[in-house]
């Protein structure tokens, strides 16, 4: 048997964008109603066969107060999910503060950007116009379109891993 691709995913975004309702959902295929705040960095390990990948799925809290994550959580990183809720506008605006912290340390990383709360609010063509400017931006990292999503409603995220998986082993965007 040939040895596992493994594959370092940070997961950034601000307090409560669902970063930790999304790693849940998509390993252990569980999803809270209570607000658990992470508190420095939680890991998650899941095991992909078919592609032969493990991957190691760090969500990082955002400190708001300090607004500094540690290099030692971004160091190795070769995807980033960056994460918003759609619900709220400074959210939306922060994407780039998140894409430049993870860039800052790795400017290879390839990345994706998760609109997250789609069950409380249709993303607003406001909103979608702020992404696809940043998008512009960070199009050499971004592996696609955002992902519109609702942690609480969405059965899977396989497609997102999926895509950040072939985009680290294939070193393209997809």
């Amino acid at each position: 048997m040939s040895e596992l691709n493994k594959i370092k995913i940070v997961m950034l975004g601000d307090v409560r964008a669902g970063k930790t309702s999304i790693c849940e959902k998509y390993v252990n295929a569980k999803f809270d109603e209570r607000y658990l705040a992470t508190v420095g960095v939680k890991v998650y390990k899941k095991e992909i066969s078919e592609k032969q990948t493990q991957l190691s799925i760090w969500d990082i809290a955002h400190d708001s107060i300090m607004n500094a994550i540690p290099d030692e959580y971004l160091k190795g990183a070769q995807a980033a999910l960056i994460v918003a809720d759609l619900t709220h506008q400074p959210s939306i605006r922060n994407i780039s503060q998140h894409l430049n912290t993870v860039l800052h340390i790795n400017s290879d990383v390839k990345a994706a950007i998760i609109l997250n709360k789609t069950d409380l609010q249709p993303a607003s063509e406001k909103n979608l116009i702020a992404v696809r400017e940043i998008m512009q931006f960070y199009s050499s990292n971004l592996i696609s379109d955002p992902f519109l999503v609702s942690a609480k409603c969405d059965d899977d995220f396989t497609d997102i891993f999926m895509k950040i998986i072939e985009s680290v082993i294939t070193k393209e965007n997809l």
